[in-house]
């Protein structure tokens, strides 16, 4: 049987179960020690007491003859047990006391020093009580100490009970150590387990449309409002970006008859000068209609992923670049020993690759080299670099290091391509001056 979702319950049947070990293990000791305390064949823990004390009370006076000092310890033993006595023997000597009146007869006499302790039945009136005898040895010798009559509280019973059962005590205590380690460690865990599934969902969640939804269906009871309040605020937002993604494709699209009809009227033109920087200016809207036809196409729908040779990808991209190189009299240089295999879309890193140098060869300085390592790709130029306080702004959208010619969308399509694969866009110092610009592919995205 499955255990309802739910960190209450599942909470609680822990702290249950805990508790029943715990009372399982106090009553197991109880009982061992109330056994120990009622047993007739073991020796009573008070009875002991009892005899220790007598024992230590012991002595000798200046003639040589046996008594017992007074102490603290025998004056509360006599104060409170109107039916205590006691009889301590050596040889022939011996001495008597206690609120009650030893019964006659000596029960063990003759058996000092033969017999460690025992335990014997006397009548008092139509009463039948239990005595107990112990062999001791004191400062005035050996000596058999007779006593009965004593009775303790329960507390105190249990308490030589306990002392009687000091390895089971400290067995317990180990147990109970353990049990509240495991507690500890096991109740925490199986609380947060949940929410860190959660979590990780909520991780996974990649931003696309009707993409990754938390699972509500499998959520704890406590977490099921949570999730479901998740999910209808991320539908809420897809709706959204699907409205501006639908009015900027739109845009983009109603833009370029207009742009293309605007660019062959300027051939009329006569003004040379005029007609170039016009045309310029219409190219340079055409670029930006094409980018935003390209954002609105990456965010709009998940990638098509396969095996992609970054190798082969750069000498693609460079081969297209190279005219464009060669007009602004920058070299462009290609650096890749051997194939590089990653698992992503072509389209899409191709688009990414091409944006990077062409940034590039517009702010070149006259070398840019594309190097294809394990897992990267890196961009260097020769130019004047990307301030380290703008690195972070410039992939935003429309945002730029500085004046040029550029609308500030390239690299914003980059970063977009790379958190798309899972990976990172890194702005660095080329060695020689300049900038360097990474694109890092995750582990799991490379192949071997």
């Amino acid at each position: 049987m499955r255990l309802p979702r739910s960190i209450t319950f599942r909470a609680s049947v822990a702290v249950a179960c805990l508790t029943a070990v715990l009372l399982v293990g106090v009553t197991v000791l109880l009982i061992s020690v109330l056994v120990t305390i009622g047993d007739p064949d073991k020796s009573p823990e008070g009875s002991k007491y009892a005899a220790r004390i007598l024992r230590d009370a012991v002595d000798r006076d200046a003639d040589g003859r046996l008594i017992l000092k007074a102490s603290k310890a025998l004056a509360a033993l006599e104060a409170d047990r109107p039916f205590f006595w006691y009889v301590v023997r050596a040889g022939d000597e011996a001495v008597s006391g206690g609120p009650a009146q030893p019964p006659a007869g000596a029960w063990l006499q003759g058996w000092a020093g033969r017999i460690d302790h025992a335990q014997f039945e006397y009548v008092v009136g139509e009463r039948r009580l239990l005595g107990y005898a112990a062999s001791e040895e004191t400062r005035a010798g050996p000596v058999m100490i007779e006593l009965g009559g004593v009775t303790f509280s329960l507390v105190e019973e249990l308490l030589f009970g306990f002392g009687h059962n000091t390895p089971l005590i400290v067995a317990y205590g180990v147990f109970l150590l353990l049990v509240m380690i495991a507690a500890v460690w096991a109740i925490p865990r199986l609380i947060a387990r949940p929410v860190h599934a959660m979590a990780g969902a909520a991780e996974a969640i990649d931003g696309l449309p009707a993409g990754r939804r938390l699972p509500a269906a499998q959520a704890p009871a406590e977490l099921r409002p949570l999730a479901g309040a998740f999910n209808r605020a991320l539908e809420r937002i897809d709706a959204a970006a699907q409205a501006q993604r639908t009015f900027l494709s739109n845009a983009a699209h109603e833009l370029r008859t207009p742009l293309t009809r605007m660019r062959m009227r300027l051939e009329r033109v006569r003004d040379v000068g005029l007609r170039a920087e016009l045309i310029a200016d219409v190219q340079r809207l055409s670029g930006i209609v094409a980018t935003l036809l390209h954002l609105a196409r990456l965010s709009g729908q998940p990638l098509a992923r396969a095996r992609v040779d970054l190798v082969a990808l750069a000498r693609m991209v460079v081969a297209e670049q190279a005219p464009a190189a060669l007009a602004a009299d920058t070299e462009l240089a290609l650096e890749a020993p051997r194939p590089v295999i990653v698992t992503g879309s072509e389209m899409a890193l191709r688009l990414a690759l091409t944006n990077l140098v062409e940034n590039a060869v517009r702010h070149g300085g006259g070398l840019v080299t594309v190097s294809v390592a394990h897992g990267e790709i890196a961009v260097t130029d020769r130019g004047a670099g990307v301030p380290e306080a703008l690195r972070a702004e410039v992939m935003k959208p429309f945002a730029r290091a500085g004046a040029g010619a550029g609308a500030g969308l390239g690299l914003a399509i980059v970063a977009q391509v790379m958190a798309l694969h899972g990976g990172t866009v890194t702005i660095g110092e080329a060695e020689e001056g300049g900038a360097r610009v990474s694109l890092l592919f995750p582990k799991e995205a490379s192949v071997p």
